[in-house]
């Protein structure tokens, strides 16, 4: 019998990878989704942590790179592919505000 996957009717790992390689192409970096145990807390919990590193060493005194961690399980996420999923669309827009928005023109 072979395996199948049903819909989720949300974001699964499939999606965080499809959108992770999407960022690294658009931003010129390199991104990280890390998975963390939250010490000291015997339920089931942890930290989802994304983060994207720019390749290019010179980036004109911006951040080389920026992350958002939050910790699972919450109300706003059924599971843990959905929040990286919602971790990593926010990351996009940090990225777009911090390396694209810095172009002045002038006339």
């Amino acid at each position: 019998m072979g395996l199948s996957h049903a819909s989720s009717n949300g974001p699964d790992w499939t999606d965080v990878l499809a959108t992770a390689g999407a960022l690294e192409a658009l931003h010129e970096c390199a991104v990280f989704v890390t998975l963390t145990h939250e010490s000291g807390n015997a339920a089931a919990s942890g930290l989802v942590t994304v983060e994207a590193e720019k390749y290019s060493e010179e980036i004109g005194g911006l951040p080389k790179s920026i992350s958002i961690c939050e910790v699972w399980p919450q109300i706003t996420s059924r599971g843990v592919p959905e929040l990286a999923y919602r971790l990593l669309i926010e990351l996009d827009a940090q990225c777009m505000a911090e390396w694209w928005d810095q172009t002045s023109f002038t006339e």
